[in-house]
């Protein structure tokens, strides 16, 4: 309330100090900001981080990637494996020659062997690698909603310690 005395005519006139709408409704939105803020830090963290986020897109496309490779190896192999096993069902020579890799022969054929030797000569079967997959490593759930909310309570904190620095001076 404002008070004035007007001389002329020896009355009191009274003003009243209305507070408009627009400052009341600012009142409000400095303390609905860090709640603003905290969600706009979440969704951002989220989008990027998070375990369906960006990041974990680009970690399950690696991962696929790896295992199309590994898939292509292992196809190479079945193909490499196929070729040996039909020339040794089909093929007597094919037979022989495994026969003699494995120490086995004819009758009328005699072996000189070398010790040490014939282990080492001997062709190895490999069947690829066993491929694990992992998961794509991503922000935990947790993690992001405590940091958002460390965010809107400091922007809150800033927003009340500017309030009372205000009311000291």
């Amino acid at each position: 309330m404002e008070r004035a005395r007007d001389n002329s005519a020896g009355t009191i006139i009274v003003k009243e100090k209305r507070e408009s709408a627009v400052n009341r409704v600012m009142r409000l939105l400095k303390y609905l900001f860090p709640l603003w803020a905290a969600i706009l830090v979440y969704s951002l963290l989220s989008f990027l981080y998070g375990p369906a986020g960006f990041s974990a897109y680009e970690g399950l496309k690696a991962e696929r990637d790896k295992q199309m490779a590994n898939l292509e190896s292992l196809k190479n192999i079945t193909r490499e494996l196929e070729g040996d096993r039909d020339a040794l069902l089909y093929d007597r020579d094919s037979i022989a020659v495994q026969a003699r890799e494995l120490g086995y022969g004819t009758d009328d054929e005699r072996f000189v062997r070398i010790v040490g030797l014939s282990k080492n000569m001997r062709r190895q079967y490999w069947a690829g690698d066993a491929m694990e997959a992992r998961p794509p490593e991503a922000m935990d759930e947790k993690t992001i909603r405590t940091v958002s909310l460390i965010t809107g309570a400091v922007i809150l904190g800033f927003i009340l310690f500017v309030q009372v620095l205000r009311m000291l001076v």
